[in-house]
């Protein structure tokens, strides 16, 4: 889904409908792997926060590079919404909490 330059605009509304099943968990990693740009990669603002209004805090984990990129990509969420992401989500998920 993050390759920004690969796939269409329907394959990414395909894998946003993914959404509407509760039980599906999005995973953000690899930023670096396909931005134009250093981090916090601003080239991919955009695509980040159509994941993170698709999913929203709850079910959104981010899994590599700097968790600073979080807040400066998603910067209208709280910081409770920022730890679930950066790492509560998982632990809820691994049972861990």
């Amino acid at each position: 889904l993050f390759r920004s330059q690969m796939g269409t605009e329907e394959e990414y509304d395909d894998v946003l409908d993914l959404a509407r099943c509760p039980n599906i968990i999005m995973k953000m990693s690899g930023l670096n792997h396909f931005s134009r740009q250093p981090a916090p990669h601003e080239d991919v603002r955009d695509l980040v926060r159509r994941v993170a209004v698709a999913f929203g805090p709850e079910r959104l984990v981010w899994s590599a590079g700097s968790p600073a990129t979080v807040d400066a990509l998603l910067t209208n969420w709280s910081s409770i919404e920022w730890a679930n992401v950066k790492g509560r989500n998982l632990a809820r998920l691994a049972r861990f909490t």
